[in-house]
């Protein structure tokens, strides 16, 4: 979708409840065998994502939103709450044990009032991803434009999903992710083969 560069003060993030959205998400994958030096065609797929903020509820004294994340990387259940200074993430529950896992400390997700320049840091369980703001976009889609900022991340040291060096970024208006771009590569060793994988990931909003 067009990306038009803006002039934007400020995006703050802010969900109500019976907010839904819905993603298109493309994968695709290439493999890179060194031992037969060939190059396996790409395998890609499509995969519809949706985030419905279901209800609020409390915990650990923060009023968080119930935020269903379905398809896609991860699904199940966020809590987030909205303080003055920025959007938190309180706790999680995945669709794979159903349990409830609560941070010891609320994690910062985005900052109120991001602009270029912005940066902040995020550190569960030890895997530091650190933001920053590195321009300002209005983005097309089929059911309209938004106005976002585009965040580049790094992550440090490897978390087992993201590796130093992705090129990672999001577009975030004040109704969360508009746009995410990944790409990444990986070695590879099983069974005899020695190679690398390179993966692409592209998200996009459709409502």
């Amino acid at each position: 979708f067009p990306v038009t560069i803006q002039t934007l003060e400020s995006v703050t993030v802010k969900y109500e409840v019976g907010d839904k959205f819905i993603y298109i998400m493309e994968e695709s994958y290439l493999y890179d065998d060194t031992t037969t030096t060939n190059l396996d065609s790409a395998s890609l797929q499509y995969d519809t994502i949706s985030t419905e903020i279901l209800k609020d509820t409390m915990i650990n004294n923060y009023l968080c939103k119930v935020v269903y994340n379905k398809g896609g990387l991860s699904q199940g259940l966020e809590y987030l709450t909205f303080l003055e200074d920025g959007c938190y993430a309180v706790a999680e529950r995945s669709d794979d044990n159903n349990e409830l896992y609560i941070f010891d400390n609320p994690i910062l997700q985005y900052p109120s009032k991001m602009t270029i320049g912005s940066h902040w840091d995020e550190s569960p369980d030890g895997k530091n991803r650190l933001y920053e703001v590195v321009n300002h976009a209005e983005i097309s889609t089929q059911s309209g434009k938004f106005n976002c900022v585009k965040i580049k991340y790094n992550v440090f040291p490897n978390d087992g999903f993201f590796n130093v060096g992705d090129d990672i970024h999001e577009y975030i208006s004040d109704k969360g992710l508009v746009k995410l771009s990944f790409s990444s590569s990986n070695s590879i060793r099983s069974e005899g083969m020695h190679g690398k994988v390179y993966w692409s990931i592209k998200i996009h909003r459709i409502n």
